[in-house]
């Protein structure tokens, strides 16, 4: 009994003090993956502060990526470990025989500049064991106040890590069959939404089908839906080619109207004109009786007055009629043939006035073919 008490007395012990090894092999656990060591980036003109916030953002990314964790002994640059080798640059056949000088799988480095407010990021990412650069961005530019900076840091680091991940929703009020460019490159229609892009800042423009342009900056990050909206209050309605908009023809139509209008004041002045002075004339008649040398006078400058009025009446009736049928065309075509048809009609329309004057009346027609 007192055996059989002691050994299970010596096989609790023996358990409890297996316990720190597990612990132990958890936390180790952690650390799975690649180690990657963290050398000291190249810096122009770059702030401390932001320079500060970088590293530490790297080493937080590194460390919170499942298949990679920091390795400490990151105090020099790639410059100086090339150096040491005597290289002439960084290329992959040099930089695979650090491998006996840094205590790691990989290592990163890079550069940052700045110029004004305006950041450039480049970072490389070696793995001795594969001989080659497994991770690579280059030029990655961030513009902006310091904490803006800081912000773009992140997602620029997150694309370094992870790649072209980023989501990217573009909506567009106002306008249809908008262009959307990324960076310059066109993408689709919007509105739209992207996916399996870049991290970090870029740029987005919008191009109506009447040529308005606008662009706007956009910071992506991983496992964020980023959203853009553009405003094109007012933008006009594109027809399709060949096609006039309906509204441009208001303005030529109340002119052709107007036109029409004082030309049909015109004929109808002539007209009267005409009359009275025909009127006139047969009172003037003398018969068998022979007139006076001043009837005769007032005969012939009645004569001349009424060839005038009548070259009058026939002009403005001519450009009444010209004026009310194509200005009413195309007042019809602004304010009710344009809603009823959004394509350019194939059929012809043919309009064609007819005017008669005759000594005491006149009439005016129009013939409208469509």
């Amino acid at each position: 009994m007192i055996h059989r008490f002691f050994a299970v007395a010596v096989l609790i012990l023996l358990t409890l003090l297996a316990l720190p090894a597990f612990a132990q092999d958890g936390k180790q656990g952690d650390s799975s993956g690649a180690s990657v060591v963290i050398l000291k980036f190249e810096t122009f003109n770059a702030d401390q502060a932001v320079m500060d916030d970088f590293y530490m953002a790297l080493h937080e990314a590194i460390d919170g990526h499942p298949e990679m964790h920091v390795k400490p002994g990151g105090d020099v640059s790639i410059n100086d470990l090339i150096l040491t080798l005597g290289c002439e640059s960084a290329n992959a056949e040099c930089l695979a025989g650090l491998s006996d000088f840094v205590e790691g799988d990989r290592i990163v480095y890079g550069s940052v500049e700045r110029s004004e407010n305006v950041y450039l990021f480049s970072l490389k990412m070696f793995d001795f064991a594969r001989g080659e650069f497994v991770r690579e961005v280059s030029d990655k530019t961030i513009e902006g106040n310091t904490e803006q900076i800081k912000q773009g840091v992140r997602a620029v680091i997150e694309g370094f890590l992870y790649g072209d991940v980023g989501k990217l929703e573009v909506a567009v009020n106002g306008a249809s069959d908008a262009e959307v460019f990324f960076d310059g490159e066109k993408v689709g229609q919007g509105p739209t939404t992207l996916s399996k892009l870049p991290l970090g800042e870029h740029a987005v423009t919008v191009r109506t089908a009447d040529g308005q342009k606008k662009s706007k900056k956009v910071m992506l990050h991983r496992g964020k839906v980023s959203k853009v909206i553009f405003d094109f209050e007012g933008a006009k309605a594109v027809e399709a080619p060949g096609a006039v908009a309906s509204n441009n023809y208001a303005v030529p139509g109340w002119t052709a109207v107007g036109l029409g209008t004082v030309g049909l004041v015109a004929g109808v002045l002539g007209t009267t004109q005409v009359s009275s002075y025909d009127s006139e004339a047969e009172s003037m008649i003398c018969g068998d009786a022979l007139c006076p040398a001043a009837s005769t006078e007032r005969a012939n400058k009645l004569q001349d007055d009424m060839d005038s009025a009548y070259t009058m009446s026939i002009i403005g009736y001519s450009v009444a009629a010209v004026g009310f049928a194509a200005g009413g065309y195309l007042l019809y075509e602004t304010y009710a043939g344009g809603a009823e048809s959004e394509q350019p009609s194939t059929d012809e329309t043919d309009i064609e006035p007819t005017v008669n004057v005759g000594a005491d009346s006149a009439s005016v027609g129009v013939r409208i073919g469509f």
